[in-house]
């Protein structure tokens, strides 16, 4: 409960979190097992051959995406497959390649609006109120990719 409380900026507390876990875990008889983005990110980050900063982009998007309420309507395969398209884009690693296409089983075109959503919040991140995501991004240990010059306003210098 820790965590979610950090990555929501303390928005809520731990003792919250836990009460709100007790009342919705019964309500949904402890059934939780559903696709997550984890379940798509290893295997299509490794067809689209990503080294380690271009993983650390995805997941840094998709977290961003996490906190996000209106990117919940994508399914998790459409949001990884969206995120690794821009983040091929932001790091100019070209785009969808047909491995992609076939392995995601979602064309370019069908993840275009998705990605478009992500880097708009990709952009917005610098001056968003929840700075949890960026800070943990912004480390040399997840090679400080929130501060990588794509993922900043064209007219916001850093």
């Amino acid at each position: 409960a820790a965590d979610f409380a950090y990555i929501t900026d303390n928005t809520y507390t731990v003792k919250e979190i836990n009460e709100m876990e007790s009342v919705v875990l019964p309500a949904l008889d402890y059934e939780l097992v559903v696709p997550t983005q984890a379940h798509f990110s290893d295997r299509l980050e490794r067809v689209n051959g990503c080294d380690s900063m271009h993983r650390f982009l995805a997941h840094y998007v998709l977290e961003l995406a996490l906190i996000d309420y209106a990117t919940i309507r994508h399914p998790p395969s459409v949001l990884v497959s969206a995120a690794l398209l821009l983040s091929n884009e932001l790091l100019g690693r070209g785009s969808w390649s047909p491995a992609m296409a076939h392995h995601s089983r979602h064309t370019e075109e069908a993840l275009r609006p998705c990605a478009e959503e992500l880097r708009a919040l990709v952009l917005a991140a610098p001056s968003s109120q929840l700075q949890a995501v960026r800070r943990k991004y912004s480390v040399d240990s997840r090679h400080a990719v929130a501060d990588l010059p794509c993922c900043h306003p064209p007219d916001v210098a850093m």
